[in-house]
């Protein structure tokens, strides 16, 4: 990459959201390849997006049962539930 230019993903994420805003009523709002995995956080909102609404609180409810810590936090990571 020269010296100025724009990481890949940093160029192509305002291309994708344009495309995916253009979509959105037509989609069911779920692409894996959507979310970038380069290091930059991804918000839980944004990962909540990617599964129906039932799968991702019970695929919370399983983090928080096996990893209450968060210590698998890779890629999409799903946060356990805090606790009280």
């Amino acid at each position: 990459m020269t010296s100025g230019a724009a990481a890949p993903s940093t160029a192509a994420r305002p291309v994708h959201q344009r495309v995916y805003d253009a979509l959105k009523p037509w989609t069911v709002g779920r692409s894996l390849n959507s979310v970038y995995n380069d290091g930059t956080p991804v918000s839980q909102e944004q990962v909540r997006e990617l599964f129906a609404a039932e799968d991702f609180e019970r695929l919370r409810r399983v983090k928080t049962l096996h990893d209450p810590h968060n210590l698998f936090r890779c890629t999409h990571n799903i946060r356990p539930e805090e606790s009280d």
